[in-house]
Order: structure tokens, then sequence, then C-alpha cells
């Protein structure tokens, strides 16, 4: 299946790559590649996440990092990465 990033999910990884960033670069792509690697293995195991809070989304923790990645199965099959978001972030946030 193919995986697609929202404008949110590609937004949330610059975000925590600039984040990072400020610290130390290596760091930041370091992370920001192994988010993507892990958004990657969703093609092949679809359901690998678990049922999310909102309706229709499944939530993955980022193996060793305090990311979670939210993504959907879209009805053709494909796989949307809706938002990265540390793990101390609610989601979906409060209105």
């Amino acid at each position: 299946m193919k995986v697609n990033l929202t404008p949110q999910a590609r937004d949330d990884l610059v975000a925590i790559r600039d984040w990072i960033a400020q610290d130390n670069e290596r760091a930041a792509e370091r992370v920001v590649s192994r988010i993507l690697q892990t958004a990657m293995m969703f093609g092949q195991f679809s359901k690998l996440g678990r049922v999310g809070e909102v309706a229709g989304t499944r939530s993955f923790a980022v193996p060793g990092l305090p990311y979670r990645i939210v993504y959907a199965i879209a009805p053709e099959g494909e796989i949307d990465v809706l938002t990265v978001l540390h793990t101390r972030r609610r989601y979906p946030p409060l209105v």
C-alpha cells in the first residue's frame, strides 16, 4: 500500500526537526528519518497501530522515541499519515 503524508504531518515533521536542530542538527535528521521509516512500515502492516482516539484512525508509538504517528487507512487502501506528535501532547486536542 502507498503511504501518504498529509500537509499536517509534513508540518509536524518540520517542526520536530527544527525543535531538535536547535541543539543538534544530526540528531534532528536521525529522529525525522526514524519517524519516516516507521510510517513507511504501515504500507506493509496497515494495522500495526492500535485503534485511535478518533474514529477511523490508528495510532503507533515510534519505538525508542517520544513520538506517535496517527494515521488512517483510506477507502482505496492507501495509508494517510494524519499527524505526528509528541507523546505528551493530547490527540485530539481539547477544543
